[in-house]
């Protein structure tokens, strides 16, 4: 029985020994390949990939999933200066067409619908007059009446567009108007197009009118 309790003894000694060999070459791979030995700088950590490659000959199972890999605009890196800009971006980057002043009068030219305090229809004609007829919303007829029919001046300077009233009936009602309101309005030009103009009033920007063209 003695002899048999040393034998299973000296088995099991036998056993611990080889584990911790190979424990103990697993370690110096590992540390090796971390200090330089297969290529690498010495003190650098391995990335996952690197460790893979060595240890097994491959990437990592992990990240040989079959997904491809994200480009750097897939992933909304912003490109770099050295990458080209596709020309949509271009094309937005472009300055908007400034038309000048008389280039500008000749689209105005014409009869158009807006609405504002009720209804409006305008004729601006190339010799600088104009004719405005309004229909007044309720609140707004209770001072000036349902209707009014004005004769105008106007003009574009410096991208501006300023209309005058010069006269209007009834005519009390017109000139209740223009003591009230005013007799000139300016507009700048937020935004145009073949069919529309989006104008908003100089002393009060955040009015804007959408003028709708009728006929030209």
């Amino acid at each position: 029985m003695l002899i048999l309790g040393v034998t299973i003894y000296l088995f099991q000694e036998k056993g611990n020994l080889s584990d911790s060999a190979d424990a103990n070459e697993t370690q110096t791979a590992i540390t090796k390949s971390a200090t330089g030995t297969n290529g690498t700088s010495p003190g650098v950590l391995l990335s996952l990939d690197q460790h893979e490659q060595l240890t097994h000959g491959g990437p990592s199972p992990a990240i040989s999933s079959g997904k491809p890999r994200r480009s750097g605009t897939e992933q909304g890196i912003v490109p770099t200066a050295s990458e080209p800009v596709s020309s949509s971006v271009s094309q937005q980057l472009s300055p908007p067409v400034v038309l000048s002043d008389a280039e500008l009068s000749a689209k105005f030219v014409g009869t158009w619908k807006s609405s504002y305090h009720g209804t409006q229809e305008i004729t601006l004609k190339a010799d600088g007059s104009a004719q405005l007829e309004s229909r007044l919303d309720f609140l707004s007829s209770l001072l000036y009446g349902s209707k009014l029919s004005m004769q105008l001046t106007w003009k574009v300077q410096e991208g501006v567009l300023t209309q005058v009233i010069v006269d209007g009936v009834p005519q009390g009602n017109v000139e209740r108007l223009v003591a009230n309101e005013g007799g000139t309005r300016s507009y700048l030009v937020l935004e145009q197009g073949e069919t529309y103009f989006l104008l908003a009033e100089t002393d009060d920007p955040k009015s804007v009118l959408r003028w709708e063209r009728l006929a030209h």
